[in-house]
This record gives C-alpha cells, structure tokens and sequence, in this order.
C-alpha cells in the first residue's frame, strides 16, 4: 500500500546555500578542535604527563551512557527547566573552575562541565 502512492518530489541544488553549510560545520570543527587543544593542555598541566587520552574517554565514555539515557532525564523535568538547571550548573562550574584552575578539582570541574556541554546539542 505504501509504494503505490506515487509522490513527486524534486529537489534544487543551491550551491551557495550548500557552501554556507558547508562553511559553518567548518567553523564548529575549528572550535571543537580549539576547545580539546585548551582542554588537552589544561589536563597536561595538572597532570603533568603527555597522555592526556584518559582524560577525554572517561568522560565522553560517561557521556554517551547518559544520551543513551536521556530520555528518562527529560521526562523527569520539562525540558525548559531541565535546560534551567543545566544552564545554572554550568555558570556555577565555570566560577569553580575560576578558583580551582590548577588543581585537581579543576579536572573535576572540567569533567562536570563537559558532561554538561553536551545538553546544548
């Protein structure tokens, strides 16, 4: 029944609209990239070795359990505040991090706030 219907659609390459997308995951990329180089010599610093891997796949490991769950912390709270709170805790880590730059609650901090950063996506 389904592919009887016949539908027509056509669609229109626009190339500039094409190259603007294409531009702006550029710049996205650029500014992942930028954020893991400050964040990769933020944890060198404190930890004080070049291997700074752990670091990253420890929270993103941490992260992708939580997305896969998500749906249970949006139906716990509307998404409105949900975004909120989100949005208070990460000025509240931000301020933390002012104070604890260089220490290990600094890595803390940076953890909690990359687990909150990808709320906004």
């Amino acid at each position: 029944m389904f592919f009887s219907m016949s539908i027509h659609h056509v669609e229109t390459l626009v190339r500039h609209k094409v190259w603007i997308v294409g531009f702006v995951n550029f710049l996205l990329g650029a500014s992942f990239a930028l954020v893991a180089f400050v964040a990769s010599s933020f944890f060198q610093s404190i930890s004080g070795s070049e291997n700074v891997g752990v670091f990253f796949f420890v929270p993103f490991f941490i992260i992708l359990l939580l997305l896969l769950h998500s749906h249970r912390l949006f139906a716990f709270a509307n998404r409105a505040r949900f975004f909120l709170l989100v949005f208070i805790a990460q000025i509240i880590t931000i301020t933390g991090l002012v104070f604890f730059s260089d220490s290990w609650w600094g890595v803390f901090l940076r953890w909690f706030f990359m687990f909150l950063e990808v709320f906004w996506l």
